[in-house]
Parts: C-alpha cells; sequence; structure tokens
C-alpha cells in the first residue's frame, strides 16, 4: 500500500520527532486512527492547506501567511488478514453484517444513545475486530478540482448532443460527474508506521 498524509509543517516535524498520534473522538468517519489518502498525494495536499484556508476565512491573516503544509507518503505491505476493504463486495457485507449485529446488541441490552450520528458511527468501529488494522472506505471529501474552498459539489457536464443511427442529433440530459471522491485508509495500529516507512514529501 502507498498513501499520502496531508499536515501541517509544526506537525509534520513532530511527526518525524515522536511519530503520528492517532486522532481520537467522535468526528471521524472511520474510527480513531490515523487517516492517509491512499495512492493520492495531491489529495493530500489539499488537506495539508486546508486548515490555512480556515485561518483566511476567520481572518487570522497573519498566523495564515506563516503556514506551511506537509504531506508524508507511507508504504506498507499488509496480509489480507488485517485489512478490511469496505470498497469491496466482502467489506461490505462484512460492513452490513456487523452493524445488523450492532444494531441488535444495542436494542436488546437497552442501551441509549444519543441522537448524534457522529457518537454511533464511533462506536460502531470501535466494535470492528481488532484484527483489522487498517481500513478502507472511499468517501466524498474537498477536491482538487475544487476552483474555491467553499465549492463543495464541482462537477463535469457531458456534451448534451449525441447522433443516433439515423444520424440525428438528439439532446441527452447532462449527467454530472463529482470530482471529490477520495479513497482513504485508517491505520488503527500505529506500530505499522515506523519512521523507515514514511518518506516527508515538499508541498
Amino acid at each position: 500500500m502507498k498513501a499520502y498524509h496531508g499536515t501541517s509543517l509544526k506537525n509534520a516535524e513532530s511527526i518525524m520527532e515522536n511519530g503520528f498520534w492517532p486522532s481520537v473522538g467522535e468526528k471521524h468517519w472511520l474510527g480513531d486512527g490515523i487517516y492517509f489518502f491512499r495512492e493520492d498525494d495531491a489529495q493530500a495536499r489539499v488537506w495539508a492547506y486546508h486548515e490555512k484556508h480556515n485561518l483566511i476565512k476567520k481572518r487570522k491573516y497573519r498566523e495564515a501567511k506563516k503556514y506551511k503544509g506537509c504531506v508524508f507518503e507511507w508504504k506498507a505491505i499488509l496480509s489480507g488478514e488485517e485489512f478490511l476493504n469496505l470498497d469491496t463486495r466482502s467489506g461490505a457485507i462484512y460492513y452490513s453484517e456487523h452493524l445488523e449485529e450492532f444494531m441488535e446488541m444495542i436494542d436488546e441490552e437497552g442501551i441509549q444513545v444519543p441522537g448524534n450520528w457522529w457518537y454511533l458511527n464511533s462506536l460502531f468501529y470501535e466494535g470492528i475486530d481488532e484484527k483489522f488494522k487498517v481500513i478502507q472506505r472511499t468517501f466524498s471529501v474537498p477536491s482538487v478540482y475544487d476552483k474555491h474552498d467553499t465549492t463543495i459539489f464541482n462537477t463535469l457536464m457531458f456534451l448534451p448532443i449525441k447522433t443516433g443511427k439515423n444520424k440525428e442529433e438528439v439532446e441527452v440530459p447532462n449527467i454530472p460527474t463529482h470530482l471529490i471522491n477520495g479513497c482513504q485508509v485508517v491505520v488503527r495500529d500505529s506500530q505499522l508506521i515506523s519512521q523507515e516507512a514514511l518518506k516527508w514529501l515538499a508541498c
């Protein structure tokens, strides 16, 4: 696997010295861990500068001017037993079965869960078998194709003209093609990320 992690230069220096600290809490769609974009360094660069855009939005121009981003490349060889790919049929089946068991457990034990999707999602991923040290899923994320930070759903349109068998031109509906999908992986076991497996890329 080859994957990329975008962050600030300040965080990058800490990573080189102390290693990664997993992201924890409710606001993580694949649960706790260290997040990477798979095979997509450009997407990681967008994420690296996401915080700079936030500073500009908050009108913290001095801090934004000093901000610098960085991308790490991580390479690893994983066994099939420790890698859960939710973009595959087998991964989707596992996810569905685990979700069904999870919801039944909550119902049977009468567990009161706040009406918060993020909280429920974090509990769900905590229950995934620990043997899966890396989980993969494709999501909609801010894209390199976004012209503006606030434009999340940029699309390309196919040409609305098609030539039929009788060579007459027929209009066809414009089909939106979303360009914001990011293949992400979360590393649940930080020991998989050795300093030797990291490469610091200019950004």
